[in-house]
């Protein structure tokens, strides 16, 4: 029998196992794309929601808790860590976009250091299957560009990355995209943009007006100048004819009747 499988690894783990730097894992961190962790023993939480009313936004206390185990932190909160080599901790991450899980007001914030940073399993497992690695940073391979791609989509396409840029999107504009998205996995990526429109039930005629508040949709999404468009993912190759099909096409062209015929007469 071998040795259990680990919960979680430290952050220089798993930058041997991709190949990567510290750095690298840190830009990944602050970009939203990676759940960085740190080891909690005992520690007392206040968790709740936020709730917005016309006197502005307040906290609902909900519950106390005590954390065990790896528990993942806000990643904005790291970047002192990864800049400075240390940092200090008072919340981790909240379960939903209005939560809060805040250290309860007797507990001293708590001292990181980059070494104390650590990675789920599930987080692990989670990032190779998004982005196609493997352990060593070996790619799996792919005949389709769009799949080496970093496109990321989030919460229904709300918030999609691409190549590290990140688009946060209303409802219209995430429909669209998402219809843009299933296009490019087929021979045709470009969609007319009145036809994008009319899906998504938009009120204006021109894509244009559908994302002139997002000042760099354009490079989310490229246009051909004749209304049709298509996402900024690089195009599938032509699947090449096969060489039977070259042979049929050759005949055809030089009007030359298949050999078997002409080998049947000569016999």
């Amino acid at each position: 029998m071998g040795l259990p499988p680990k919960s979680y690894f430290h952050l220089t783990e798993i930058a041997e196992r991709w190949n990567a730097s510290i750095p690298d894992l840190a830009c990944y961190t602050i970009d939203g794309l990676l759940e960085v962790a740190i080891m909690t023993i005992g520690v007392r939480v206040d968790a709740g929601r936020f709730e917005v009313s016309e006197r502005g936004v307040f906290r609902v206390p909900e519950a106390e808790r005590i954390l065990h185990g790896p528990q993942p932190v806000v990643s904005s909160d790291l970047w002192p860590v990864f800049r400075a080599g240390a940092g200090k901790i008072v919340r981790f991450k909240p379960h939903s976009a209005d939560g809060y899980i805040d250290l309860s007001e007797d507990e001293n914030p708590i001292g990181v250091c980059v070494q104390d940073l650590l990675i789920t399993r599930a987080e692990r497992d989670r990032f190779e299957n998004a982005h196609g690695l493997v352990a060593g940073n070996a790619r799996a391979p792919s005949e389709d560009p769009i799949a080496d791609s970093l496109f990321i989509q989030r919460n229904n396409y709300a918030e999609v990355v691409l190549n590290g840029e990140v688009f946060r999107l209303g409802i219209l504009q995430a429909a669209i995209v998402r219809e843009l998205h299933q296009a490019a996995s087929s021979d045709n990526p470009w969609r007319h943009g009145k036809e994008l429109l009319a899906n998504c039930n938009a009120q204006t005629l021109r894509l244009v007006d559908l994302f002139k508040t997002k000042r760099n949709w354009r490079t989310l999404i490229v246009s051909d100048g004749r209304g049709y468009y298509r996402l900024n993912l690089p195009e599938r190759p032509a699947r090449r004819p096969s060489h039977r099909a070259y042979r049929r096409l050759w005949l055809a062209m030089c009007n030359v009747a298949p050999l078997a015929p002409l080998l049947s007469f000569s016999s």
